[in-house]
């Protein structure tokens, strides 16, 4: 059930998570399946978003998708369940990877002295 949408690069998903699992083969090229401590399943994924849905629409390629740097709306499935804390999580691992990406500190580490 879609509970929202999350704007992150699908690369960062890649690099973080590996490769997506595979989509419906209709609407979805890619979906990631996530578990909370709680036992709550999340899920993202892109939705008509690549040439799986639509040739004529000037779409990218899954694999061209897949690899995009820039942040893009992905959505968020839940049953049932309020997302809010999932997407900051989520949101918390992007920031430390475009830091990294960009060679900033990760702002969680302390300065060594």
């Amino acid at each position: 059930m879609l509970v929202g949408e999350i704007k992150v690069s699908p690369r960062f998903l890649v690099e973080r998570f590996g490769a997506p699992g595979g989509g419906d083969g209709i609407r979805v090229s890619g979906e990631y399946t996530f578990r909370s401590m709680q036992d709550v399943v999340f899920t993202i994924h892109d939705y008509k978003s690549t040439t799986v849905w639509a040739t004529d629409e000037e779409l990218t390629t899954p694999e061209e998708f897949w690899r995009l740097a820039k942040p893009v709306e992905l959505s968020v499935g839940a049953r049932g369940n309020d997302a809010t804390e999932f997407k900051k999580w989520v949101l918390g691992e992007y920031n430390v990877w475009l830091q990294a990406r960009n060679g900033l500190p990760n702002k969680t580490m302390e300065p060594t002295r």
